[in-house]
């Protein structure tokens, strides 16, 4: 209706939505899911959770070209 408007164009475009079998198949959702808030765990140990990641393809220094990287969660 911004671009366009004539006289009963919201009938009109309601005639046409109730019509059309693709529209009238897909369903919009009127609330968003929202799953339930749950906190982090507290951790008490040292080295428990760990990530470990390589940074590779880095311009060479003293030949070498990657960064070995530990993470630990705590």
């Amino acid at each position: 209706m911004r671009n366009y408007w004539w006289l009963e164009v919201t009938k009109d475009v309601r005639k046409y939505v109730d019509g059309y079998d693709l529209c009238q198949r897909m369903e919009n959702r009127r609330v968003v899911l929202v799953g339930k808030l749950m906190t982090n765990k507290i951790l008490e140990k040292v080295w428990t959770y760990l990530t470990m990641d390589f940074i590779t393809k880095l311009p060479l220094m003293v030949g070498k070209d990657a960064i070995l990287v530990v993470y630990d969660r705590l």
